[in-house]
């Protein structure tokens, strides 16, 4: 995802397929020895299909029906799902080819026990990295900020 200076806001589809990402490859860590899977699946590939549940109702679309049928989309390109991503998020791409997660799965995904807190603090600091190149001045004051006052700023 390329940056500009005015970077928008992570959108709800966009942390949508961060936190569906992020569980589809806590899940394959935990089968790919061999093991079934088994309940409960990883949070947030839960919250991301409640997420894209939501999506599908609000634009009158069928919904996922659990993680397995999940799984299925994940196998589609993210062309066909009914979620709007950037330009250059590469919408031709799937999650999985077949059952093994694919580089943009990859990409998509953010190790953190906070997937949400992790890629909002990312659009965040994409947003000061933007902004740094034409008012260096402002960076420096917010990087002060955070050093000189860390316990009453939240990220």
């Amino acid at each position: 995802m390329t940056a500009s200076y005015n970077q928008p806001a992570l959108s709800f589809d966009e942390l949508t397929l961060h936190l569906i990402a992020g569980g589809v490859i806590k899940l394959y860590e935990k089968v790919k020895d061999g093991a079934a899977p088994t309940l409960p699946y990883p949070k947030e590939l839960q919250r991301g299909l409640d997420r894209l549940v939501l999506i599908c109702l609000r634009q009158g679309e069928k919904p996922p029906q659990g993680i397995p049928d999940l799984l299925t989309w994940c196998q589609k390109p993210l062309s066909e799902w009914p979620i709007q991503l950037p330009e250059d998020a590469g919408t031709a791409d799937k999650l999985l080819d077949d059952q093994i997660p694919t580089g943009v799965c990859d990409e998509w995904a953010i190790a953190s026990g906070d997937v949400e807190a992790e890629a909002i603090q990312k659009q965040l600091w994409l947003n000061v990295m933007c902004k740094s190149d034409r008012t260096p001045d402002a960076y420096v004051a917010f990087r002060r900020l955070l050093i000189e006052q860390p316990g009453t700023n939240r990220i």
